[in-house]
Formats: C-alpha cells, structure tokens, sequence
C-alpha cells in the first residue's frame, strides 16, 4: 500500500513539473525571439527571422513535451485505476472471509444449541420402569415380583437389602427383630449365599433362626440360592 501510494506521488509530481516546464521553455523561446529579432526602427521595416531552424526545433521540442505530459497522465490514471481495483478486490476478499467465519460460528452456536437440547430432553424424559429382578429358576420365588427382603450371607455376617444393613451370624435380639420386623412388613424373604458364608457361617447360622421365627407363617415367601463370589448382587436386589 505505502509502495503504491509512493508510485502514485511520482506521477503527481510529475505532472506538475511537466507545466512549469512547459512554462519555461516558451519564456526561453521568448527570449530568444526578442535577442534575435530587436525592435525595428521607425523608419525601417522588420528584418527577416534570423534563426527559423532554432524556433522550428524548439516548438518540435514543445509538442514533444506536451505528447509525454499526455502519455504521463495516462500512466497515472492507469496506475490510479489499477490501485483502486486492488483495493477493491482487498476488500471483497476480506468481507468473503468474515462472512466464512461468521457462517461458522452460527453453525457452531446451532450445533451448542441442538446438543442443549438433547441434554434437557434427556433430563426431563421420565425414567423407564425398571424391570424385576432376575431370580434364579431353583430359589423358590416362582411368579412371585412383590416386595422381599434380601440377605448376602458372606463370612461371619449378612447384609440386609433394602437398607444395606450388617447382620452378624450371631446377631443382638434387637438387630434379629428389626430383621424380622422388616421381612414380616416386606411379606417375603430371600437368601442369595456366597461361597464364604455357607457351611457353618453365617447362612447356617441365620436361616433356621429365621425360617423357625417364621414357623407356618404361610403369610410369608421363603426363597434360598447360592451366588457366585465374582458376581454382583446388584441384579438381585429389591426393587
């Protein structure tokens, strides 16, 4: 821009001086006219021009000047015009990349807004009923899916689901009744029993105090099954 405005002035200058050059050639032409040809006496008729060859080469020299002041307007239109091109096309180039830029960001302000959306709908979609769990064919609860009682019978205790509560094998009488008390309300009650808690722990220690607490009670469901120590209880649980 600075290298173009810089060619710009040249030309201008240029111009100008072409004038003021113009200018003094016809003043020399002048002088030489008045030097050559002095005034004639009052008597006397004028004298023939003296130098016709010099006045000749300096009006060819004149128009010569005159065709170069023409052809150096011409230049500096040009170089005028073609600067005003460039900066147009500078500045269409510029308005294509905001205009790139500004699309980009609406197409990433819509993806923001769609991924908001699929987030609230997530959040305020209703959670999906969860299913019974999975009970194994041989533990007794048949088409029974109501509310139960669960113990993980492990080494020396239970836990007590729902509640996540520690029983141990030899539990207080307050604990045995708040057992009871749960598996009464519950109205059934089942035994999942890990590999650690079988013989002579804590599901031998438990089951025959539960089920002789319960007697006839046929008001109550009764289920028993092993489960595998790597495997979750998470399946099992009560719902």
């Amino acid at each position: 821009m600075v290298r173009s405005a810089r060619r710009v002035d040249g030309v201008s200058i240029d111009l100008i001086a072409l004038p003021l050059l113009f200018c003094l050639l016809a003043a020399v032409v002048g002088l030489f006219a008045l030097a050559d040809n002095p005034p004639p006496p009052p008597c006397c008729a004028p004298p023939p021009d003296p130098r016709p060859e010099q006045l000749q080469q300096l009006v060819a020299t004149a128009e010569q000047l005159s065709l170069e002041q023409a052809v150096l307007v011409r230049k500096g239109s040009f170089v005028v015009a073609q600067r005003e091109t460039q900066d147009v096309k500078d500045a269409i180039g510029e308005s294509k990349e905001k205009i790139s830029l500004a699309q980009k960001v609406e197409a990433a302000e819509a993806n923001v807004r769609s991924l908001q959306e699929r987030i609230k709908a997530k959040d305020s979609a209703p959670p999906k009923p969860s299913l019974p769990p999975p009970m194994p064919a041989d533990a007794g609860f048949g088409t029974y899916t109501g509310p139960y009682v669960l113990l993980e019978c492990k080494n020396d205790y239970a836990i007590v689901y729902p509640g996540g509560w520690r029983i141990a094998s030899q539990p207080s009488d307050s604990d045995f009744e708040k057992l009871m008390s749960q598996v009464r309300q519950a109205g059934f009650v089942a035994i999942a029993i890990r590999p650690d808690g079988w013989l002579n722990n804590s599901f031998d220690k438990l089951r025959p105090r539960i089920f002789r607490e319960l007697g006839g009670d046929a008001k109550v469901g009764r289920a028993v099954f092993p489960i595998k120590d790597s495997e979750p209880i998470k399946a099992y649980l009560p719902i």
